[in-house]
């Protein structure tokens, strides 16, 4: 039954779940302790448990038979009732977002591996219909999504046809800024369009300096025309999609899979299309597992949420 007493509102924070845990392993000298759901009661004698709430347990793990069982099982219940928070229903929420976290993470540490060994600046998981960027082998800023990565595209296409590179500009002053755009005699529509590009780019990319804002630009590139791409094609689909861009400046490889996904590989040149398929090909059923093992509905969380161990 609830342990939180009615009317208790507060949420469960990440930091009371592992304070929970750490105090249960030392205090009854476990080996190990762990938060499970669902399935039937645990039967292994080497374990005690006590039920949290709707189906949560709050399980100790120990190597052998638990000494003095039903003095460890009463501080097992004491420890369990001081931590009120998990009495609260959004329990299932917290836990369920760790585990979203931790896919979230595998995947996208997996593309970045994928993209050391191919020589690309990014790789992206995309699929034909949602607004979601399901992975990046980047670090995520706060508005990766298809949306904002099509404005980027367009406005970055617009920057090109008047000889204008965002990247170089955005450690600029204000002024400088205006005054480089005013330059090139820009329509005011079109200038107050490349000083807002200009301005977003600075925390478009977790990484700092021209190059990584270089290679966000292309990304995003890459992203609006897979996208525009499989919005032409036959029923809208990623499934049995297959692109190749290349030229001097800015080349991309993207395959669909698994029906409605679409894995997008960024270059800032020319690259070899073998190289780029064989290596995406091997790593392909991996990339699919973890991309179906991500929820369904919810994007992924958006900057802040994740942290990758430094490399």
């Amino acid at each position: 039954m609830p342990v939180a007493p009615p009317g208790y509102a507060r949420r469960v924070s990440d930091g009371t779940l592992m304070r929970l845990l750490e105090v249960v392993r030392r205090e009854l000298g476990a080996d190990d302790a762990r938060i499970e759901l669902g399935g039937r009661p645990p039967s292994d004698p080497h374990l005690l448990w006590r039920e949290i709430t709707l189906g949560w347990r709050l399980v100790a793990v120990f190597a052998g038979d638990p000494p003095n069982r039903d003095a460890l099982q009463q501080r097992l219940d004491v420890l369990t009732a001081s931590f009120a928070d998990l009495g609260h229903p959004d329990l299932s929420e917290r836990i369920g977002g760790a585990r979203r976290a931790v896919a979230q993470r595998r995947l996208d540490d997996e593309l970045h591996s994928l993209a050391l060994r191919v020589g690309a600046v990014r790789v992206l998981v995309i699929d034909d219909r949602s607004p979601v960027v399901w992975g990046t082998s980047e670090e995520r800023g706060t508005q990766d999504d298809i949306e904002t990565a099509i404005a980027i595209a367009a406005a970055t296409e617009e920057a090109e046809r008047v000889g204008f590179s965002p990247e170089q500009w955005v450690e600029a002053e204000p002024e400088t800024l205006a005054a480089e755009i005013a330059r090139r005699g820009c329509e005011r529509s079109l200038q107050l369009r490349l000083e807002n590009l200009v301005r977003n780019l600075r925390d478009a990319s977790r990484r700092r300096g021209r190059l990584a804002w270089g290679h966000h630009l292309l990304a995003m590139r890459a992203v609006a025309a897979v996208r525009r791409a499989i919005e032409a094609g036959p029923g809208g689909r990623a499934g049995h999609l297959k692109l190749v861009q290349r030229n001097d400046r800015f080349g991309y490889f993207a395959r669909g899979f698994a029906s409605i996904y679409a894995i997008i590989l960024v270059y800032e040149g020319r690259f070899s299309e073998l190289h780029a398929e064989a290596a995406l090909l091997q790593a392909l059923p991996l990339v699919e597992r973890l991309v179906l093992a991500l929820p369904s509905t919810d994007p992924p969380p958006a900057g802040g949420k994740l942290v990758r161990l430094p490399r």
